[in-house]
């Protein structure tokens, strides 16, 4: 059962229509207050952190204000830009940002080397292809969770020019087509009756789907389902065959094919698409 959440903070959550809460959208605007996750992306600290920072130095919340997304969250807590001055200059949190961009450097240094590594350790097709073909169904499965269009329409271009480059050297086993359908959508206007009933009790044909039944037709989306071979492992990609004319199906797929898999962590990811654009050079040498 869902707990209910309490107001731990002596000031009221303010009404959207209220006097106070336009006067917080103007302080708001001029910069004068700053939500909780302005405030730790300003300080550059965690969210946590943070408000472990304010409970110990007693520095409460100036206003809160309804979640207009999700009403019955806690609501969202605005802070005195003042305030967060104060924690700002505050030696603890130096030490905690210095800390955490310590260990992105690190991090981004590690990556570099690690990155640097790569021609010595895959310096031919053959070395690289069973770890260069795992890295690009990571991204294949990293894009179909992506909700940044330019992000995956970049990783979806570098699939596409890896398989042409190993279609190239003749290191596809095989290609099959298979349409993905968009169903046909039924007009909601007359439940797919094709008319409707007047006030005056006259029968027309409907004018949203003119008479149809159906809103929008089926579309069907022609796309190549695309294997490879490495080692002990066999690799699957679908692009669309706009993307994959350089391959001629060899037949047709039953059924197109599950994705499955999850969004890659950021470390992950960059090993990734490192390595596949790596495997893509090596593919166009």
């Amino acid at each position: 059962m869902r707990k209910k959440t309490t107001n731990k903070y002596p000031a009221k959550v303010l009404e959207p229509m209220s006097r106070e809460h336009g006067e917080l959208c103007l302080k708001i605007k001029n910069n004068e207050v700053l939500s909780t996750s302005d405030a730790a992306k300003l300080l550059g600290i965690t969210k946590p952190t943070l408000m472990r920072k304010f409970q110990a130095k007693n520095i409460e919340p100036v206003a809160l204000k309804r979640n207009p997304v999700r009403p019955r969250a806690a609501p969202i807590k605005y802070w005195n830009k003042a305030d967060v001055d104060r924690i700002k200059r505050h030696k603890d949190v130096k030490q905690t940002v210095k800390r955490s961009r310590q260990a992105k450097a690190n991090a981004k240094s590690l990556h570099e080397v690690w990155a640097q590594s790569l021609p010595s350790q895959y310096p031919s097709v053959t070395l690289c292809l069973s770890d260069g073909c795992a890295a690009l169904r990571d991204l294949a499965r990293h894009a179909n969770w992506c909700y940044d269009n330019a992000e995956k329409a970049t990783l979806t271009d570098l699939i596409a020019e890896c398989l042409h480059g190993l279609h190239r050297q003749g290191l596809v086993t095989e290609c099959l087509s298979y349409d993905e359908v968009e169903p046909a959508l039924v007009c909601f206007s007359c439940d797919g009756e094709k008319t409707k009933t007047w006030s005056n009790g006259e029968v027309h044909p409907c004018g949203r789907c003119d008479g149809t039944g159906v809103y929008r037709a089926e579309v069907r989306h022609p796309h190549h389902l695309i294997s490879v071979d490495a080692g002990d492992e066999s690799y699957n990609w679908s692009l669309s065959a706009a993307k994959s004319d350089w391959c001629t199906p060899q037949g047709t797929a039953d059924a197109p094919p599950e994705t499955t898999g999850k969004k890659l962590a950021t470390t992950k990811h960059d090993k990734a698409l490192a390595l596949a654009k790596h495997f893509r050079g090596l593919l166009n040498d």
